[in-house]
């Protein structure tokens, strides 16, 4: 599999910090910053799911529902922007970081992460699975994975200075998912 190589770009990029989100803060905040539909890579005490916001709700295989209490951590993505809510200390804080490809300002890495699962197959309601033989699966909101190419997530890395000076990434955010060479939509 032939994935394309680390990217380094020059783009405007502005970024708001939560430091406190509480209830269904977290539904009106995504539904404020996204009005199409976006992606979900959400991370939870037992689980990881992957699926989508669309029409200011959640979709995920097996009609899963999020229950706030137990996320670690969620980011909702798109091409021009991402918001990322982690807990800490049992509080659940946020950044919306948003691109603008017109302006400049910001350095920044695109490189892929490959995900574990190298079998896919169909599943239901638009989504399809990746899986390991030792058992790992995930439910992806893709239809018609092309079996012969990899997963990967599309990522930005933004470049700053840590206290002494030095060139260092000081954040990252989804942009896509991909096939390594193109993203899926």
């Amino acid at each position: 599999m032939k994935i394309k190589r680390p990217k380094p770009i020059h783009i405007g990029s502005h970024s708001e910090l939560f430091d406190e989100i509480a209830g269904e803060q977290l539904e009106n905040i995504v539904s404020e910053k996204f009005s199409e539909k976006s992606y979900v890579a959400a991370y939870f005490d037992n689980c990881v799911r992957i699926g989508t916001w669309e029409n200011k709700d959640w979709h995920f295989a097996d009609d899963f529902r999020i229950n706030h209490k137990y996320i670690q951590k969620i980011r909702v993505f798109n091409r021009q922007s991402e918001f990322l809510a982690w807990r800490s200390r049992g509080i659940l804080k946020g950044r919306f970081r948003q691109d603008d490809e017109k302006q400049s300002g910001t350095d920044a890495l695109e490189v892929y992460q490959l995900l574990y699962g190298t079998k896919m197959r169909p599943y239901q309601n638009g989504f399809s699975i990746i899986s390991e033989e030792r058992g790992f699966r995930l439910a992806l909101p893709f239809e018609n994975l092309d079996a012969g190419k990899r997963i990967c997530i599309r990522t930005r890395n933004y470049i700053g200075q840590n206290g002494a000076g030095q060139a260092t990434y000081c954040d990252c955010r989804f942009l896509a998912f991909s096939d390594g060479e193109n993203d899926l939509l």
